[in-house]
């Protein structure tokens, strides 16, 4: 239903540092080490927007090859420095760093694309799918965390000064980290929702009145609880379209659960009695029916034909209401996006 699932787990360094010097061989030696992250955050960000703004995946893999060849390159050259007066607590943080961003893209990546391939599937699959990606970011998040307080404290142990720079690459991945985040959230709200849904007119299809209601409940319960959820999320800063468009898809799914499934569940018993009569007249010879028989059939046929009308037109009328919602959901999925992920 909707094309863009695959989204990035890497947010790269979140911003970079100016140092002001002390001692020159220092800081000429932190500055060589950080000016190695700048190819990968910017090959990152190209990454991050093929992935939010549904390119075709050719195009995705090749951002993903030239990422992992830029994290090759910055490894191989920071390899190639000599510890910094013996000390390499730097290098060696940096590459642990920079090893572990290579993994998470080559390796995590392939076990989220699976798991993508399967994540429409079910809530659960769906949920597994975004945790996943979440632990992925939060790995490199950690490495940072770790890879940050070495710098913080070579930079102490020789009397250089850091000053914190964020840079405009590094603010827009973190921006772009913290929309996909939200659209994560959102996203199960109303995934859980339209799945269930699905339940219920899969035992439509099968005839299954009791499947039927007990899914239509479900999809009541979830419907509600979707309404306050999302209620609680509230908005994305002062963006509140991704908000609206999931509430007015709760409202739909709450509405068809009350009131307007009840139409199609009561043409399911006209459609099971029907069926029980026909099978029933199948049975009984022409001259052994009595008039009793017959006039039960019509009837039966009559108010069966009488709830097909209604079951027709309340089926139309949510086939119509209900696409409209959907591309109005998937519409606002690409505005937010676009929006706080820009291209």
């Amino acid at each position: 239903m909707v094309d863009r699932f695959l989204i990035v787990v890497l947010i790269g360094l979140a911003g970079s540092v100016t140092v002001v010097a002390q001692q020159q061989t220092a800081y000429d030696y932190l500055q060589e080490i950080g000016k190695e992250y700048k190819g990968i955050k910017s090959d990152t960000w190209d990454y991050v927007r093929a992935t939010a703004h549904g390119k075709a995946p050719k195009i995705i893999e090749k951002k993903r090859l030239e990422l992992l060849a830029t994290i090759r390159q910055s490894s191989y050259s920071i390899k190639t420095m000599k510890p910094f007066g013996g000390d390499p607590s730097l290098k060696e943080a940096a590459l642990a760093y920079l090893d572990l961003n290579y993994s998470v893209i080559n390796e995590d990546y392939a076990r989220i694309v699976t798991l993508e391939r399967t994540s429409e599937d079910s809530f659960d699959a769906m949920e597994n799918y975004f945790h996943a990606q979440k632990l992925a970011r939060e790995k490199l998040t950690e490495a940072y965390d770790r890879l940050d307080s070495v710098q913080r404290s070579f930079a102490r142990k020789y009397h250089i000064s850091i000053i914190e720079d964020h840079d405009r690459t590094g603010e827009k991945l973190h921006k772009a980290a913290e929309a996909f985040d939200y659209y994560h959230e959102l996203y199960l709200i109303f995934f859980k929702s339209y799945k269930q849904e699905a339940k219920v007119y899969d035992a439509l299809a099968e005839y299954d009145l009791e499947n039927f209601e007990k899914h239509r409940e479900t999809l009541l319960v979830y419907a509600r609880d979707g309404i306050s959820e999302f209620n609680r999320s509230g908005s994305f800063g002062d963006d509140a379209m991704l908000l609206q468009a999931g509430l007015d898809m709760m409202a739909f799914y709450k509405k068809e659960a009350e009131a307007s499934l009840e139409a199609v569940a009561k043409f399911l018993i006209k459609k099971i009695k029907m069926d029980e009569q026909n099978r029933r007249m199948k049975t009984l010879p022409a001259d052994k029916r009595t008039r009793e028989d017959v006039d039960t059939y019509n009837s039966v046929v009559k108010s069966y034909n009488e709830q097909l009308n209604i079951y027709k037109s309340t089926s139309e009328r949510l086939s119509h209401e209900r696409a409209r919602l959907l591309d109005n959901w998937n519409s606002k999925v690409d505005s937010f996006l676009s929006t706080h992920v820009p291209k």
